[in-house]
């Protein structure tokens, strides 16, 4: 992170939600809050926040673009769990169930964290589910640019995904 923090950020930001998949997230926790104990600090949090945020955006694209109901409701309600931090409803409900929104979610993910790694930003606390709720761990008085970075990089988490769904597209479930 200390030499390219934007190689580091777009490793996380776009292939996180494939540790999730594999149920292999959890083993980084140890190494964050090694860093929270170390520096006081953790950048891998703050591109993991944006690689679950760009699920949301990929779920609420599929909302947007598909015609099937059911999907719909699925999407919508995944992309609300998807706000406190639980991703696994969007992955497996929606996304990756679809696959070509599970791939606009991690190229957005990458893409947003790229962005936000130009600001610097860490998280000064631990987010046991990083989401949305979780961006103002990065609020630091003396890192102010961090949070506008966290700011910026969550609203490029939620806009490209949805933006590259609708582009891309998928194949819509037929109503049964």
């Amino acid at each position: 992170m200390e030499k390219a923090p934007i190689l580091g950020a777009v490793l996380i930001g776009g292939l996180w939600e494939i540790f999730v998949i594999f149920g292999v997230h959890w083993g980084i926790t140890p190494m964050v809050m090694a860093n929270f104990s170390m520096y006081g600090y953790d950048a891998f949090q703050a591109f993991q926040t944006l690689a679950v945020i760009a699920q949301i955006g990929a779920a609420i694209g599929c909302f947007f673009k598909s015609k099937n109901k059911e999907l719909k409701k699925v999407a919508i309600s995944a992309s609300i769990t998807g706000i406190f931090g639980i991703t696994e409803p969007t992955l497996y409900g929606v996304t990756l169930r679809l696959k070509k929104p599970f791939i606009c979610a991690c190229v957005g993910g990458a893409i947003s964290a790229a962005v936000m790694s130009f600001f610097g930003t860490v998280y000064y606390a631990y987010a046991g589910l990083p989401g949305i709720l979780t961006i103002v761990n990065a609020i630091n008085p003396n890192n102010t640019t961090g949070f506008i970075g966290m700011v910026i990089g969550s609203a490029l988490a939620v806009i490209v995904p949805a933006v590259l769904v609708m582009i891309v597209g998928f194949d819509d479930p037929k109503e049964k």
